[in-house]
């Protein structure tokens, strides 16, 4: 399984405070979470994709709108490396997670940070390796 700590996390204002953040994987499903500021409304939606092996995925996807108007929600992007998706995906077989993230809300009014953490296969699923965690812009 995936288990990830965070002890520290690096970001370009320098080292970021975790303890005034709450991490959280959203349920399967609609939910309205704050992570869109306070004048957004914040939306997530996850569901299950079925493979018919051990190696099903869940797709995630994000959605703002403003608080005061009837415009329809606009869907988040995401960017790494210059390559922008329009969904994150949770993966892994049927004894492990390989990709996984948490949105990082903050308590403090700050903006929302999603994490992605990424381990290798390795030999075999089940072995021990290296993960690796990286931010989403």
């Amino acid at each position: 399984m995936l288990a990830v700590t965070l002890l520290s996390f690096a970001s370009h204002a320098g080292a970021l405070d975790l303890a005034t953040y709450t991490p959280i994987l959203p349920p399967y499903g609609v939910s309205k979470l704050g992570f869109a500021g306070p004048n957004a409304s914040g939306t997530i939606v996850r569901a299950h994709r079925e493979n018919f092996n051990a190696h099903g995925f869940d797709v995630v996807t994000f959605y703002v709108g403003d608080r005061q108007s009837q415009e329809p929600l606009s869907i988040v992007g995401f960017w790494k490396d210059d390559r922008e998706s329009l969904y994150l995906t949770r993966f892994g077989g049927a004894d492990c997670v390989l990709h996984d993230f948490r949105i990082l809300i903050s308590r403090d009014g700050k903006p929302a940070l999603i994490v992605v953490a990424d381990r290798t296969v390795g030999g075999t699923y089940m072995g021990e390796q290296l993960v690796s965690l990286s931010s989403m812009r």
